[in-house]
């Protein structure tokens, strides 16, 4: 099976698409600081399994910087970003199964 690959968006509608998020989904404390580590993705050209990786990278980025403010809940943070940033509904589902499939265990 061959990997299908994903642009993210640029800066900018990274963070068009970022500041719709819901303060339920994302803690309005964190946005400043985890987008900001989010946008050095932009434009990237990866794998599903890398846009996952890319993005629990910048959670645990941030959780270094700001040790207290988020735990290991915050991966749950990995299936709202992708579908912030991910617009292919088929790449979408295929980013939430491995996402189910790595951290429901």
């Amino acid at each position: 099976m061959k990997k299908r690959i994903v642009t993210l968006p640029n800066e900018e509608e990274m963070v068009k698409r970022l500041s719709k998020l819901k303060s339920e989904d994302v803690p309005l404390r964190a946005r400043e600081k985890l987008y900001s580590i989010l946008l050095r993705w932009a434009e990237y050209e990866l794998s599903i399994p890398s846009v996952v990786m890319a993005i629990m990278l910048s959670i645990d980025e941030y959780m270094h910087v700001v040790p207290l403010d988020m735990n290991d809940e915050s991966y749950a943070l990995i299936p709202v970003f992708v579908r912030a940033l991910v617009d292919d509904p088929s790449l979408v589902k295929e980013a939430e199964d491995l996402y189910e499939q790595v951290f429901s265990k």
